[in-house]
């Protein structure tokens, strides 16, 4: 069976309740766009740029056109504040699990509409489908301890939840195009578990055992997938062979990316048929509208003249919240002085981020800021951990890190970078291990998958722990078990 790299791109635009949703839940507004009865939000991801896999070319840029339509009329003008952005190093497996449990566990209403949106590199092993994040080191395909990759069912629990609330999903996966494991394993892609329906509207960039392709020619670089999608949705979908009312169903939408994809991709001598579900039960929903401003700049847009794959740049920060800041001055002081030590590498211990995030929590539990300030924390001590488990699987060790970096030169951004992984190697494993629970503990409230998600790491560490005759600060066995 030939090597397969399923590259999983896109959680795109599935958001709707397991049973049929009537089209008079679609709302269109004054100005032409649409929107559900309720708010819509997004989650968007796409990572070009990899630290140990082979780097895509446009996924990154993907995801940022995906954010273009969302904040057209065309998808009726999500406001900026509901739409998550992360992209390449943002999208760390740390910051990916702590800002999707952000997203997923807010206070949602019956009517809103939730996009998720992943571009980038996906694996299957063991049965299991991966979102391979910035940070993933495949090591075999052993993403359970090292790796940095996130299950899909846990996604599909999330995903369920959501659903059950009443909140209508749009889950999107566009395929990348080079066709090796990074786990070495093969594969013949999507097994029934990798579509499992949670209640959302799927849209899967390729079929099982297709490799999706990505080229320069679509819109200046993008996906062929999203490139057809965004085609589809500027009403594209609804004029050359819907019934031309100018809105673009589910329906209308499958038929024309399922179609142009294929066509597409035949040009090249190429297989990728995407996969929709389920249409049967979502056949009226609407997703898009007809707006001629989006339609206008996407034509720009496509032109080679243009130079450019997005519509602007867009701004969007790690771990951006949508709330205002604390008008405390205490907590923002504490908030500022938490940043200030994650810059500095002061993850733990005496005037770290921890202790200021705990300084936080002390002073209001509940404020905006003391919540957006615990999934930063807790994104970046995740990473903390999976970086010193990656250092690891590649046979790093102090002495050996300080070998390497004798005649080496850089920028500024790589003396930061070499700063940091001396702070992690030199950090001790059970420390590294407690920094871990600690991130799972701020978490788990909103979502009590990050024990199962978390714990082997956890339990790598605190055994490289007892075998490393320097980590002074061990745990017992029965203190273990409680981990």
């Amino acid at each position: 069976m030939a090597k397969l790299y399923i590259c999983l791109l896109a959680l795109l635009p599935s958001i709707l309740f397991s049973q049929q949703r009537s089209p008079s839940t679609i709302i269109t507004t004054d100005e032409g766009g649409i929107t559900t009865s309720g708010d819509t939000y997004a989650f968007v991801v796409g990572i070009s740029n990899y630290s140990y896999i082979k780097p895509l070319s446009y996924a990154d840029k993907d995801a940022e056109l995906f954010v273009d339509f969302l904040s057209s009329k065309a998808a009726g003008k999500v406001k900026k504040d509901n739409i998550t952005l992360l992209t390449n190093e943002n999208a760390s497996f740390g910051n990916f699990t702590s800002q999707l449990t952000k997203f997923t566990s807010k206070k949602y209403n019956k009517g809103d509409r939730a996009y998720i949106y992943f571009a980038g590199h996906g694996d299957a092993y063991d049965d299991m489908y991966y979102l391979l994040l910035h940070n993933c080191n495949p090591a075999g395909g052993n993403y359970e301890v090292g790796g940095g990759a996130y299950y899909v069912g846990f996604l599909k629990k999330k995903i369920a939840n959501l659903s059950n609330q009443g909140v209508q999903v749009i889950l999107i996966l566009d395929a990348c195009r080079t066709n090796e494991l990074p786990g070495g394993h093969s594969s013949t892609a999507f097994l029934p578990s990798a579509e499992t329906k949670a209640g959302e509207i799927m849209m899967l960039a390729t079929s099982a055992g297709q490799v999706s392709i990505e080229k320069k020619e679509y819109a200046n670089g993008h996906g062929l997938f999203t490139y057809k999608l965004i085609d589809a949705l500027s009403g594209l979908a609804d004029s050359e062979d819907g019934n031309n009312d100018g809105k673009v169903s589910f329906a209308e939408l499958q038929d024309w990316v399922t179609r142009n994809v294929r066509k597409t991709a035949e040009k090249s001598q190429a297989k990728q048929l995407p996969f929709f579900c389920c249409v049967d039960a979502n056949s009226d929903v609407i997703i898009s509208s007809k707006d001629a401003a989006f339609i206008s700049d996407w034509a720009i847009l496509k032109n080679p003249s243009s130079g450019a794959n997005t519509f602007a740049a867009r701004g969007f920060r790690r771990g951006q919240t949508s709330k205002e800041p604390s008008p405390d001055s205490n907590l923002v002081s504490l908030y500022n002085h938490m940043n200030n030590a994650i810059k500095e590498n002061r993850l733990w211990g005496e005037n770290s981020a921890e202790s200021y995030y705990t300084q936080l929590f002390m002073t209001n539990p509940t404020s905006g800021i003391t919540n957006d300030a615990g999934y930063i924390l807790a994104g970046e001590l995740i990473d903390f951990a999976q970086q010193k488990i990656n250092l690891q699987l590649q046979g790093k060790s102090l002495k050996t890190f300080k070998e390497e970096q004798k005649n080496t030169t850089g920028s500024q951004l790589l003396r930061e970078q070499y700063k940091r992984t001396e702070i992690v190697l030199k950090e001790k494993w059970t420390t590294t291990a407690i920094m871990l629970i600690r991130a799972r503990d701020i978490l788990l409230k909103d979502d009590p998958t990050l024990n199962t998600i978390l714990l082997p790491k956890i339990r790598f560490l605190l055994s490289k722990s007892y075998l490393d005759p320097k980590d002074v600060n061990k745990q017992s066995s029965s203190q273990d078990e409680s981990y």
